[in-house]
Protein backbone atom coordinates (compact mmCIF):
# COMPACT_ATOMS: atom_id res chain seq x y z
CA UNK A 1 0.00 0.00 0.00
CA UNK A 2 0.98 3.55 -0.84
CA UNK A 3 0.06 7.35 0.04
CA UNK A 4 -1.73 6.49 -3.70
CA UNK A 5 -3.50 3.90 -2.95
CA UNK A 6 -4.64 5.31 -0.06
CA UNK A 7 -5.97 8.75 -1.78
CA UNK A 8 -7.09 6.63 -4.52
CA UNK A 9 -9.13 4.51 -1.94
CA UNK A 10 -10.21 7.84 -0.35
CA UNK A 11 -11.32 9.79 -3.57
CA UNK A 12 -13.06 6.73 -4.49
CA UNK A 13 -15.18 6.84 -1.58
CA UNK A 14 -15.86 11.14 -0.97
CA UNK A 15 -16.46 13.39 -3.84
CA UNK A 16 -13.41 16.23 -3.00
CA UNK A 17 -11.48 19.33 -4.56
CA UNK A 18 -8.26 18.57 -2.72
CA UNK A 19 -5.38 18.61 -5.23
CA UNK A 20 -3.50 15.25 -4.89
CA UNK A 21 -0.33 16.92 -3.50
CA UNK A 22 -1.86 18.16 -0.42
CA UNK A 23 -3.78 14.58 0.60
CA UNK A 24 -0.30 13.44 -0.25
CA UNK A 25 1.61 16.33 1.88
CA UNK A 26 -1.26 15.62 4.86
CA UNK A 27 -0.25 11.67 4.91
CA UNK A 28 3.05 12.42 5.08
CA UNK A 29 2.63 14.84 8.01
CA UNK A 30 0.49 12.01 9.84
CA UNK A 31 3.09 9.38 9.43
CA UNK A 32 6.13 11.42 10.90
CA UNK A 33 3.43 11.85 13.93
CA UNK A 34 2.73 8.52 13.79
CA UNK A 35 5.89 7.11 14.26
CA UNK A 36 7.63 10.30 16.17
CA UNK A 37 4.78 8.45 19.18
CA UNK A 38 5.31 4.94 18.34
CA UNK A 39 9.58 6.11 19.04
CA UNK A 40 8.56 7.82 22.43
CA UNK A 41 5.87 5.06 23.94
CA UNK A 42 8.04 2.12 23.14
CA UNK A 43 11.44 3.80 23.34
CA UNK A 44 12.78 2.12 20.38
CA UNK A 45 14.84 3.56 17.35
CA UNK A 46 12.57 4.70 14.26
CA UNK A 47 11.36 1.79 12.49
CA UNK A 48 13.85 2.36 8.80
CA UNK A 49 11.17 0.58 6.73
CA UNK A 50 9.36 2.26 4.18
CA UNK A 51 5.84 0.40 5.79
CA UNK A 52 3.00 2.85 7.21
CA UNK A 53 2.85 2.91 10.74
CA UNK A 54 -0.64 2.60 10.74
CA UNK A 55 -1.08 -1.13 9.45
CA UNK A 56 -4.17 -3.85 9.28
CA UNK A 57 -6.21 -3.00 11.26
CA UNK A 58 -5.33 0.62 11.88
CA UNK A 59 -5.06 1.16 8.53
CA UNK A 60 -8.28 2.88 8.25
CA UNK A 61 -7.06 6.10 10.34
CA UNK A 62 -5.22 7.52 6.86
CA UNK A 63 -9.05 7.54 5.21
CA UNK A 64 -10.61 9.41 8.35
CA UNK A 65 -7.62 11.82 8.64
CA UNK A 66 -8.14 12.93 5.34
CA UNK A 67 -11.75 13.14 5.42
CA UNK A 68 -11.13 15.26 8.50
CA UNK A 69 -8.73 17.65 7.00
CA UNK A 70 -10.90 18.45 3.84
CA UNK A 71 -13.97 18.75 5.91
CA UNK A 72 -11.99 21.77 7.98
CA UNK A 73 -10.39 22.79 4.82
CA UNK A 74 -14.12 23.25 3.66
CA UNK A 75 -15.11 24.90 6.87
CA UNK A 76 -17.56 22.27 7.42
CA UNK A 77 -17.97 21.73 11.20
CA UNK A 78 -20.37 19.15 11.20
CA UNK A 79 -18.29 16.96 8.65
CA UNK A 80 -15.42 17.69 10.34
CA UNK A 81 -16.43 16.66 13.80
CA UNK A 82 -17.94 13.47 12.14
CA UNK A 83 -14.69 12.48 10.65
CA UNK A 84 -12.83 13.56 13.72
CA UNK A 85 -14.87 11.23 16.00
CA UNK A 86 -14.27 8.78 13.02
CA UNK A 87 -10.30 9.19 13.25
CA UNK A 88 -10.12 9.11 16.95
CA UNK A 89 -12.33 5.92 16.90
CA UNK A 90 -9.97 4.12 14.02
CA UNK A 91 -6.86 5.07 15.89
Amino acid sequence: MTFDDIIARFDSLYVNQVPHETKNEWLCRLEAQLRDQIVQYYQIPAPETPEFAGVYPYDEIYIQYLAMKCAERNGDTVRYNNAHAAFISAY
